[in-house]
């Protein structure tokens, strides 16, 4: 049995601040002392991708693996060693319907992202989550060019619900703010990942960790021993988390972690 701990990191508003476009320099602190620790894994895990995370790059090597795309890939020394992509037929309905009733859609691999058409309305997610390098597909075929994994969905709050009834088969879950949402198989998450990860290296329960702020966390902070949100976090995160740190500009990274380590 494996006696180390292990802590599973999510990413927007938790490890980085997407906001402000910075990386706490006692965020770094805390993951540069843990990473040196050998009764502690770091895991990132996000729904971002491989190809969308290179503002981690001073942090990148603190962790053992990531569990991207909300779980639907697992990467362990450069090798994918778990993943789970959408039907391609999934694709091809939702690629119609978002065209039809003129909504952006990005298909969203481990290394690619196309776009059916970009919106300023996607411009402003892409600029906010420092997402680079879509390729605007201007509502020519995708023709499956490549493994999805996920759905970044650019629609309102009404149109999502709209789509939502729609794809019974899927899981559109709402982004923080006015719009947009994750779209993904139904009943995925980041605890696909995360139990893959905690299968294969045999982790102890009572050794698992998570941190985070958003409901997309929730499954995650419900499949770990002890769960921690940022307190600007959403009010579901905190009310399922063991514990609720200080907001992600008032050091609440650290904090937490210290806190729940009981460093």
């Amino acid at each position: 049995m494996n006696n180390k701990k292990i802590i599973f990191v999510d990413v927007d508003q938790t490890l980085y601040d997407n906001r402000k476009k910075i990386l706490y320099p006692s965020t770094k602190r805390i993951l540069e002392e843990l990473s040196k620790r050998e009764d502690i894994d770091l895991f990132l895990a996000t729904g971002r991708t491989c190809a969308t995370v290179s503002h981690l790059s001073e942090v990148w090597d603190c962790f053992k693996g990531f569990v991207m795309n909300n779980g639907q890939t697992v990467i362990v020394d450069n090798k994918i060693i778990y993943e789970r992509p959408i039907p391609k037929e999934t694709v091809d309905r939702l690629e119609e319907y978002a065209n039809s009733n003129n909504i952006s859609i990005s298909y969203v691999g481990d290394y690619d992202s196309d776009a059916n058409f970009i919106t300023p309305m996607a411009t402003k997610a892409f600029h906010n989550f420092q997402i680079y390098n879509v390729l605007d597909l201007n509502k020519q075929p995708f023709n499956n060019k490549y493994n999805v994994k996920q759905f970044w969905i650019f629609g309102d709050h009404e149109q999502i619900a709209k789509m939502q009834q729609h794809f019974p088969d899927m899981d559109l879950v709402l982004w923080p703010g006015t719009f947009g949402c994750d779209g993904l198989l139904k009943n995925a998450s980041k605890v696909d990942g995360i139990k893959k990860v905690i299968e294969l290296f045999n982790y102890k329960y009572e050794n698992t960790y998570a941190i985070g702020d958003a409901d997309n966390d929730i499954k995650m902070f419900q499949t770990v021993k002890t769960s921690i949100c940022m307190g600007n976090g959403s009010l579901s995160a905190k009310q399922t988390a063991t514990l609720v740190t200080d907001d992600i500009s008032e050091d609440g990274f650290e904090k937490g972690l210290r806190k729940a380590l009981d460093l």
